[in-house]
């Protein structure tokens, strides 16, 4: 569809007449986004054996696109290893696998979390089989998880935020995120592995505005990482609950007409999906979302080895759920930080700018504030994710 002829049809729905017929429409998108759907996570309480209860629960954790990029083993009811889903990954976005590990990180803090919450106690060895190489990823585990159950445990105090935490991609209200929520946050969870630095200079943080659209703008226009990020797509409801991973036009943050407009013009199709209009419209919504926030917060490590990249996922995961307990929601603008070709020359300045480098990394950037109730997004069932020895 040219544009001219895009911009007839998209007029055409502004007609009083045309709004009137599509109110229900419209009115079922908008509550879509609102309403929590008890089916899209599996109930931990509903299963019996402690190690698929605590794998459960862990699946409440982000992941980079909601891959979910997680396999697991069951050795005994007490004990399992976790690997990385070698079918789940991003190869063009993330060719480093850094944010696949990253996620694991979250799987492991919210499955150490939510063990305690179940009464048991969790022993997390990292790499029982020692670091491994690109080519061993799904073949050695990432963490062997033993559990041992203690009546005596107290709920631990974020436990509860484990099934509020979710990212929240839309605009955020104008209250701005101070020095002393900044404070509370890091107070109520525990930060071990990484260095956390908060930003509030206005010239600062525009001048990181800038490259953190301009980064996005090279995904939206670089065929392979656009295609890969329509191959974790979901464009209709249905889709999402069949697949029950990826990326919808909700969890991006749109609603209402903007959800309905997205959805009747973008189709699953290489053509529609890299379409100029479509690239515009959503980098317009990205910078939209992103001109509305005023907080921005990176992780970093001195070092960028996998345990790193799983202990910064730790850090990360607990500062969510204490952000989630303070009424703050936050959403990833990692981007300008990942490692391939076309990111490498913005990448660079960026890293210029903010004296790090791929040894000193920063491993994750968010942006932090209030905001309306945000979609959840779907979870695979446990019974997916479970591989025989």
């Amino acid at each position: 569809m040219d544009r001219r002829k895009f911009i007839e049809i998209y007029g055409m729905f502004f007609t009083a007449t045309t709004l009137l017929s599509f109110n229900s429409s419209i009115s079922e998108e908008i509550n879509d986004v609102v309403i929590d759907d008890k089916e899209k996570r599996d109930d931990y309480k509903l299963l019996n054996i402690p190690i698929i209860k605590a794998f459960t629960i862990g699946l409440n954790a982000p992941s980079a696109h909601n891959t979910q990029p997680w396999k697991f083993e069951i050795i005994n009811p007490l004990e399992g290893l976790l690997y990385v889903d070698e079918t789940k990954l991003l190869p063009k976005t993330d060719p480093s696998v850094r944010q696949i590990h990253i996620s694991c990180g979250c799987f492991i803090e919210a499955l150490a979390i939510g063990s305690i919450g179940i009464g048991f106690e969790s022993e997390i060895t990292l790499f029982p089989n020692d670091l491994y190489k690109h080519e061993d990823i799904g073949k050695k585990p990432v963490a062997l998880i033993k559990l041992t159950q203690n009546k005596s445990l107290l709920k631990h105090p974020l436990f509860d935020y484990i099934f509020q935490r979710k990212t929240n991609r839309s605009v955020y209200y104008s209250d701005s995120f101070s020095k002393e929520d900044f404070e509370m946050v890091k107070q109520n969870c525990n930060i071990f592995y990484s260095q956390i630095t908060y930003f509030k200079d206005f010239k600062e943080i525009e001048n990181y505005k800038s490259f953190f659209s301009k980064a996005m703008q090279i995904e939206f226009n670089t065929l392979s990482t656009n295609e890969e990020t329509r191959r974790m797509f979901r464009f209709n409801k249905n889709e999402a609950k069949i697949q029950r991973d990826g990326l919808t036009f909700e969890a991006n943050g749109l609603n209402g007409l903007s959800l309905f407009f997205a959805k009747a013009f973008t189709k699953n199709t290489i053509e529609s999906w890299n379409n100029k209009l479509t690239i515009e419209k959503g980098l317009a919504n990205f910078n939209k979302s992103l001109d509305s926030s005023r907080d921005f917060i990176f992780f970093t490590t001195t070092n960028n080895t996998l345990l790193d990249q799983i202990n910064v996922g730790r850090d990360f995961y607990q500062f969510c759920l204490s952000l989630a307990k303070n009424g703050f929601y936050c959403h990833p603008l990692n981007q300008v930080i990942q490692e391939y070709s076309e990111m490498d020359n913005i990448r660079k300045e960026f890293e210029k700018l903010t004296k790090t480098n791929e040894i000193k990394k920063i491993q994750m950037i968010i942006r932090i504030g209030r905001a309306k109730k945000p979609y959840k997004s779907y979870r695979r069932h446990i019974y997916d994710f479970i591989v025989q020895s």
